[in-house]
């Protein structure tokens, strides 16, 4: 297990410190369950507060009062609340491979909030239930997995996600929903796409994707 890390995955924790409305407007019409309501189960990562950090008059340590220095606590959550509602914030690419192989056989539903540096999203594969994956500001991942791997998936949101450079993989999905946009926190569109998927082979009903060199927005 790496050190530096707090892991909070308290069910207290998230009731105070709930998560920021998803700014995917259309999937939070079109698929409302998926779009609001409250998670199964949550894990936030962040860096364990540092000597000179605990010694300074202003250290608030709210976060440490509810975090743990390795994963145990969320593992067992997971088995007696087997989720189907997962969000996943502040991850990296050791920690989602660590956390999935808990999750696979339960998660219906999984955000990713600010994982900004995960790059590999290939352990997702092995989700089989999988019906809808969220994300939300990444830089890292430049493409989806092999989507003919979770055939229950139909929902797929990108926001804030700079990365992108192949959507090749939607061709072999069954998605019915595809947004993303590529905006960056300065409102300015950084992914750039050097292939573009089949859309006449795609079986979606909406589609939309905003990035630097092209643009498609329809419904069928």
């Amino acid at each position: 297990m790496a050190a530096g890390y707090l892991y909070i995955s308290s069910h207290e924790y998230f009731q105070q410190k709930p998560l920021p409305p998803l700014l995917d407007r259309e999937l939070i019409r079109r698929y409302p369950l998926y779009g609001e309501g409250e998670y199964d189960l949550c894990l936030s990562v962040v860096p364990a507060p540092t000597a000179k950090e605990k010694a300074s008059p202003i250290y608030n340590p709210w976060q440490e009062r509810f975090g743990r220095k390795d994963l145990a606590e969320f593992f067992a959550l997971v088995a007696d609340v087997k989720p189907a509602r997962v969000c996943l914030m502040g991850l990296n690419q050791k920690q989602l491979l660590e956390v999935i192989p808990h999750l696979k056989d339960s998660v219906k539903q999984l955000y990713l909030f600010k994982c900004r540096s995960v790059k590999d999203l290939t352990p997702l594969s092995h989700c089989k239930e999988l019906e809808c994956f969220l994300m939300y500001g990444n830089y890292g991942v430049n493409t989806l997995w092999n989507l003919d791997q979770t055939p229950k998936l139909t929902v797929v949101s990108l926001e804030y996600v700079t990365g992108i450079r192949t959507l090749a993989n939607l061709e072999k999905s069954g998605l019915a929903y595809f947004s993303w946009d590529s905006r960056d926190l300065s409102g300015h569109s950084k992914g750039v796409l050097e292939e573009l998927p089949p859309w006449e082979a795609l079986s979606a009903s909406y589609v939309m994707v905003n990035c630097e060199n092209y643009k498609v927005h329809y419904e069928k």
